[in-house]
């Protein structure tokens, strides 16, 4: 229509009527680049859709997953969709990917039957499949102080920080009511505590996560590396883990590190939603601590660290430099 009105004042002499007519006609086209951009988009996740349901082919939502696909790229290629309706597949995507992931009878966990829903958080290990390819991503999250790894390490997909504050966090709607319990894997090589946090309801909870030496298992040598951590965590080694319960079917979950200090390094991936029902008989963590309670006083510590982050027993006797209250002490 718009091109049709600009032929037309083209045709006449009125120069006003030639200035809206070219203007509606650049908005026009400018809309069409955008649903096209939106278009590819779409259909670039309906592709992650088909293989979310390879992966989940057993699953009892398998075949209306599979009829969502064929819907989508049909319309697609027709290019009979504008930008809401793009919005409302994306988002009907977005369910679905959930939906296969999650044990079909998830509402009956229990304590002695619990479900896992880490289908709930996106990319709990920050990583996605792009073009076939498992790709590095945070998608999902809101974050500050995380890197992915040096070049070297980045074939690791999990996240790391150095000498940096961390603030990682993800809201998670739509979930049942009932008893929870947040796992990630992930140790704090640090002066400065680190907090895996959870809140439900108003109430927000946290508890420091494992130091490298802490979490260490009998025989290991500590991880150097991103990589070196990841194997380690393939293991189960390192896991944290925070009870919470949800009432209102919103959950916010994450990774807080509000100081920094010389030789800081957290590593961590694999975050893990186990639900235990709605009448579980698991407490939600009595001694975790809110975030916003944690004073500063409590950042600083006796205790001494060697530089490779190796805790030592009481004050350092031995000549060299160490860290101490996040800073490098001299013990002559």
């Amino acid at each position: 229509a718009a091109l049709a009105e600009a032929a037309t004042a083209l045709d006449g002499e009125d120069g006003k009527a030639m200035f809206d007519a070219l203007s509606a006609v650049t908005k026009a086209i400018a809309s069409v680049q955008d649903d096209a951009t939106l278009c590819t988009a779409l259909y670039k996740n309906a592709e992650s859709l088909s293989y979310v349901i390879s992966e989940y082919s057993t699953s009892a939502k398998a075949a209306e997953a599979q009829a969502l696909v064929e819907t989508i790229m049909t319309q697609v290629e027709a290019s009979a969709l504008d930008a809401d309706a793009i919005a409302d597949y994306q988002r009907q995507i977005s369910q679905m990917e959930i939906a296969l992931q999650l044990p079909d009878d998830y509402l009956s966990a229990t304590d002695d039957n619990p479900a896992n829903v880490t289908a709930f958080i996106k990319t709990p290990s920050f990583s996605k499949v792009v073009d076939g390819m498992e790709t590095n991503s945070i998608d999902g999250w809101t974050a500050s102080g995380q890197k992915f790894g040096n070049s070297d390490q980045l074939s690791a997909l999990a996240l790391e920080s150095w000498e940096s504050k961390l603030n990682l966090s993800q809201t998670i709607e739509g979930l049942p009511a009932g008893t929870y319990i947040l796992r990630v894997n992930a140790w704090e090589r640090t002066a400065s505590p680190t907090y895996l946090f959870a809140e439900a309801d108003g109430q927000q909870y946290a508890k420091e996560i494992v130091t490298q030496e802490a979490g260490l298992p009998e025989g290991f040598t500590a991880p150097g590396t991103l990589l070196d951590a990841v194997s380690m965590f393939d293991d189960a080694t390192y896991m944290n883990e925070l009870v919470v319960r949800v009432t209102e079917g919103t959950l916010t979950i994450g990774i807080k590190k509000d100081e920094t200090a010389s030789a800081d390094w957290v590593v961590l991936d694999n975050f893990q939603l186990i639900y235990l029902g709605a009448n579980s008989q698991r407490e939600p963590d009595g001694d975790a601590t809110p975030v916003e309670a944690v004073p500063a006083a409590a950042i600083a510590t006796a205790e001494y660290f060697t530089l490779d982050g190796r805790r030592v027993s009481g004050k350092a006797a031995q000549k060299g430099i160490y860290i101490h209250n996040g800073k490098k002490v001299l013990v002559k």
